[in-house]
């Protein structure tokens, strides 16, 4: 009896060791989701249909850190593919680095809300060094935001609630390619969920 009472006992005291509720986790950055949050940006619907497409937007990293999701607001249901590149500035391309499939039900459209999907592991994501987020697939309409130029909320623009990230532009391109089409006034929303350790 005395065993066994000692037993249960050693092994509450190991398992109380390695408790990953102790261990920090990094705080989750939405950066589309949190610059609507801020509502410094006004939100545009566009309502015409745009067939095999990608959009959304660049980003350039001041730490390293990590992406461990992906993430879109849609007024748009379907099934759609969210891809991540990093991109290549000197020969002007990119390369896929994360991809992911994503449901918008009804019940996604509503409210203007963000909805993400874990990816299964995280991807790296580098200080200096830029990527590019994008929805991909047919849209019958879709929402964008607009940064003026010459205005306090023109692009690039650091994210409200961490300077680490910045907004650089919005890209557009063909469904599941490199988004290399480039708006210096305009933002898609795709997203991404990033950790800076």
């Amino acid at each position: 009896m005395k065993k066994n009472l000692l037993l249960a006992l050693l092994v509450a005291s190991i398992a109380a060791c390695h408790n990953d509720s102790t261990v920090p986790t990094a705080p989750n950055e939405m950066p589309a989701s949190a610059l609507v949050a801020s509502k410094q940006i006004s939100i545009y619907k566009y309502n015409i249909a745009y067939n095999g497409a990608a959009i959304g937007y660049e980003f350039k990293v001041k730490a390293n850190g990590y992406v461990a999701g992906l993430g879109c607001a849609s007024r748009a249901i379907g099934n759609y593919k969210l891809t991540l590149f990093k991109v290549d500035t000197v020969n002007k391309i990119g390369s896929l680095i994360a991809s992911s499939s994503i449901g918008i039900t009804a019940s996604d459209t509503a409210n203007f809300k963000f909805k993400y999907v874990n990816l299964p592991s995280k991807v790296a994501i580098t200080k200096g060094n830029y990527y590019r987020v994008a929805l991909n697939g047919d849209f019958s309409a879709y929402d964008y935001l607009a940064f003026p130029n010459g205005s306090n909320y023109s692009l690039p623009l650091p994210l409200p609630s961490d300077a680490k990230v910045v907004f650089t532009k919005g890209v557009a391109g063909y469904t599941n390619t490199y988004p290399d089409s480039e708006f210096p006034t305009y933002l898609f929303l795709a997203d991404v969920i990033i950790q800076f350790p």
